[in-house]
């Protein structure tokens, strides 16, 4: 089956993003204390989130709002990324 045409998404961890590159979270791992916290953030499976800035921190755009964000090393976003869609 040939994809020729079509865009493949792809997943990837969210900190490879360029900045002002969008994806869709997918899946959040990592400790169930850092998934809630993450969560009440509003970072869940589905939104759309784009990173602002790079940096540790990081400035993540959610919704209308955006949050300065240090992950954790023992956490991991994965974002679903349209495989056409620019990088830097």
């Amino acid at each position: 089956m040939s994809t020729k045409g079509f865009a493949v998404p792809e997943v990837i961890p969210f900190e490879l993003l360029a900045e002002n590159q969008c994806g869709q979270i997918v899946e959040i791992i990592g400790p169930s204390v850092w998934q809630q916290r993450l969560e009440e953030l509003g970072l869940r499976t589905g939104k759309e989130i784009r990173l602002v800035r790079r940096g540790e921190p990081c400035i993540v755009g959610i919704d209308d709002q955006r949050i300065s964000l240090r992950i954790q090393s023992d956490t991991m976003i994965l974002v679903e990324v349209d495989s056409a869609s620019p990088r830097s």
